[in-house]
């Protein structure tokens, strides 16, 4: 009887560990599947940042296509506005110049009068 009772003891004992051994490698399963869902996710973050770095890139440089980009169209206004400070000095000079010579013109004619 003590024999049974050792054997009935020792298989009850192996089925708790193996009912132990299923949960574990359950819980495993578990967290392997939440871990590979959070991988999924940071893909899916990863993807779209790529995205977003590719179409600032874009608005910051142009692409090949022929559409400026900022730094080429903030050069092109800096081109324009220095242009339009050199054309704004020779207008003020050619002014200057005009009013100089219509002043002494004036003069001229005024001591002519006279």
């Amino acid at each position: 009887m003590a024999f049974f009772l050792h054997k009935t003891f020792v298989c009850k004992e192996l089925c708790i560990f193996f009912i132990n051994d299923i949960s574990q490698a359950e819980n495993m399963d578990s967290q392997v599947k939440e871990i590979k869902y959070d991988i999924d996710k940071l893909e899916n973050m990863i993807e779209i940042l790529a995205q977003d770095i590719t179409e600032i890139k874009k608005a910051l440089v142009g692409n090949e296509y022929g559409e400026q980009g900022l730094v080429k169209r903030v050069h092109r206004i800096e081109q324009e506005v220095a242009d339009l400070k050199d054309f704004k000095k020779k207008l003020l000079a050619w002014a200057t110049g005009a009013g100089l010579g219509s002043s002494t013109i004036i003069n001229a004619i005024a001591q002519l009068l006279n």
